[in-house]
């Protein structure tokens, strides 16, 4: 049935080895089949036979859709179960269709759904070819979408096209697809929801922030409702929706029907905006590749004027959680200097103890930690615990663990379940505490994040009286093992302004008081261009023109005997002056220990990746900062009281 469909010749079994074509082979191949129809054209491939890559196509094909189908392994294929991508060939006749198309395969890929889900996904090379062709697409669609493109190259209609090959089983897909979109289609709200994800993924958006208000602004008179984009750490607002995206009665809707047709895990089972409301946006796929998304869904209570009817105003924030991104980034990719990784390495080589991360919120925690972990040796027992579960973490078992009880049961089985370590989520509770605390006590290092201001801020934190932790259990040996604090700054864009022209827009008092107090080189500063170039301006969006990216800047803390000393004394002053003391020159690109988050911006500034503005913003003022002079570093100049400076000089040197 299949191999009619195709017009394959049978002269090899799909069992033999795969037989590699080169393009001249295949050029000569295209021949008419049987029936000497000349629209009806279809080239005479074996099944078994593999593409190398997308360059030993023949000459005039092209990859319409399917992932890694550009880099991956191409194979023609009986089973079309195996479908990951959509090549389109010429028709060499006179017809009106110019194209048909051919299903193909990545060799070597399982049959599974999750493989089926990546393989139907529209690609960007699907979307910047249906943009070339004027074709509007259906994310949701990839195989209605795929026709509709090679139908209106073909310039017939797509109901007609039958260019393409179709298995049973794929027009069982096609019907059901067709159902579910003409089910949808008399729901507008769904229509907006995807108008809305579809657009936030296209920006690479953190968070959806949604405000539902019912009176107006005294000087436009135009409602207040608003929906704005968290990216790359800064609130976008959005104006680029459809106009029933700013009225707050179809607002209301569309998230009442998120809520209750498309969310699980609700705190309550039915939507009502006047309580603080808690569920799980389910999987779905948005975007011109057909990402899969899924959402932590979080509504509050907004004091502005409730509408005629009653209805109270309130706000949505949307996390969104991307879950095809599988791959996880290096330490030394996120920007990390060396000899924090060498920690994160030296914590591994002996893990026995904790491991937290900490940093505000978006500041880029979850990240991290999954490239941490992702360290750990497969060859290990690993085991994920968190509320809810957001990221995929290779070769590790993963539990949800919501509530006390869950915990408790969590525990139990991590027990039983015979682990070596265990990646426990977020500390936000004397519960999570007490359980990452239980799993180290009992042999096995925790990895896990926690909100405060410093590497050293999480100590004061575990002794609050909110989480209640004993000093002298906190100081043992086998509690701490490493402590870090990031935040994420904008990286600048390779056209930033560098010489005088840097010194100009970062302002000469800023210049001269880093440079007397840090004795730094000012002239290796690069700063900000506010009109950017190609490059960063076709990212889309205003804010992002001189900028490319974030990276990370971490400090870190290592407890050593007396550190453990000064912490079962809660001599919080005394242990930050002594790890304050521990760093060393500031222009030493390979040490950052004792260094604040304020000072590694600093170091990352005089490599000429982020402009000193932006470390500023969320480190605080150079002009604010108290520096401690090691010993090893002693400036060659007595500053005068009250210029942010604690020398810390011998008697002979006082003299």
């Amino acid at each position: 049935m299949i191999s009619r469909l195709f017009r394959f010749r049978k002269n090899r079994s799909p069992a033999a080895a795969p037989a590699t074509v080169t393009r001249s082979k295949l050029d000569a191949g295209m021949l008419r089949h049987a029936g000497g129809d000349e629209a009806g054209l279809h080239p005479q491939i074996a099944p078994g036979t593999v593409f190398e890559s997308s360059e030993q196509l023949p000459s005039k094909w092209f990859v319409l859709s399917g992932k890694n189908a550009v880099t991956g392994r191409l194979g023609a294929t009986e089973n079309l179960l195996h479908t990951v991508a959509v090549v389109a060939y010429p028709i060499p006749a006179s017809g009106t269709k110019r194209f048909g198309t051919l299903r193909l395969s990545v060799a070597g890929w399982a049959e599974s759904p999750e493989n089926m889900r990546h393989g139907l996904a529209i690609n960007r090379e699907l979307a910047d070819l249906a943009t070339a062709r004027q074709v509007v697409l259906d994310p949701a669609q990839p195989f209605e979408a795929s026709r509709n493109l090679v139908a209106a190259i073909n310039g017939v209609d797509a109901n007609e096209h039958t260019g393409e090959a179709v298995s049973a089983h794929e027009a069982k897909v096609l019907s059901r697809a067709q159902e579910l979109r003409q089910a949808q289609a008399g729901n507008r709200f769904n229509g907006m929801i995807n108008e809305l994800l579809t657009q936030a993924v296209k920006f690479g958006t953190a968070d959806i922030h949604i405000y539902v208000r019912y009176d107006k602004d005294k000087k436009t008179q135009r409602n207040r409702s608003l929906i704005q984009f968290r990216i790359d750490g800064d609130i976008e607002t959005v104006d680029d929706l459809p106009p029933a995206m700013k009225d707050p009665a179809e607002l209301r809707g569309m998230i009442g029907y998120m809520y209750n047709e498309q969310c699980s895990n609700r705190s309550e089972t039915s939507f009502n905006p006047g309580n603080f409301l808690e569920a799980t946006l389910n999987d779905r796929i948005v975007g011109a590749r057909g990402e899969t998304i899924r959402g932590r869904f979080t509504t509050f209570d907004l004091g502005d004027a409730p509408a005629p009817n009653g209805d109270r105003p309130f706000k949505l924030v949307l996390r969104i959680i991307y879950v095809d991104r599988i791959e996880i980034p290096t330490l030394e990719v996120l920007g990390f200097f060396p000899d924090v990784i060498e920690a994160v390495h030296r914590f591994n080589s002996n893990h026995k103890r904790l491991l937290c991360i900490s940093g505000s919120v978006n500041m880029g925690k979850s990240t991290t930690l999954r490239s941490v972990y992702a360290l750990v040796p497969g060859t290990e027992a690993k085991y994920a615990a968190e509320d809810p579960i957001e990221n995929t973490h290779p070769d590790t078992a993963q539990m949800n663990v919501s509530g006390a009880e869950a915990i408790d049961r969590a525990m139990a089985r991590l027990k039983r379940g015979d682990l070596n370590s265990i990646l426990a989520g977020e500390v936000r509770s004397r519960d999570t505490l007490d359980f990452a605390v239980n799993i180290v006590l009992s042999g096995h290092p925790v990895y896990t994040t926690t909100h405060s201001d410093s590497a050293l801020g999480q100590i004061a934190y575990f002794l609050s009286s909110k989480m209640g932790m004993q000093a002298d259990l906190l100081a043992h040996s086998a509690v701490l093992g490493l402590l870090m604090h990031q935040v994420l700054v904008r990286k600048l864009c390779k056209c930033a302004l560098r010489g005088g022209r840097a010194k100009e827009a970062l302002g000469l008092q800023r210049l001269r008081h880093i440079e007397r107090t840090y004795r730094v080189d000012v002239d290796h500063f690069h700063a900000h261009n506010p009109d950017g170039c190609d490059a960063c301006r076709a990212q889309g969006l205003p804010s992002r023109v001189g900028y490319m990216g974030r990276r990370i800047l971490a400090e870190y803390f290592e407890p050593d005997t007396e550190d453990r000393i000064l912490i079962g004394k809660r001599d919080f002053l005394g242990l930050e002056r002594r790890w304050r003391e521990s760093h060393g020159a500031f222009d030493d690109m390979t040490n950052t220990r004792g260094n604040t988050a304020l000072e590694v911006g600093l170091k990352a500034a005089l490599q000429g990746g982020v402009d000193l503005r932006s470390v500023e913003r969320y480190c605080g003022r150079f002009e604010d900062a108290v520096v401690v002079n090691s010993p090893s570093f002693v400036p060659d100049v007595k500053f005068p009281m009250g210029s942010g400076v604690v020398a810390n000089l011998t008697e002979s040197q006082r003299a």
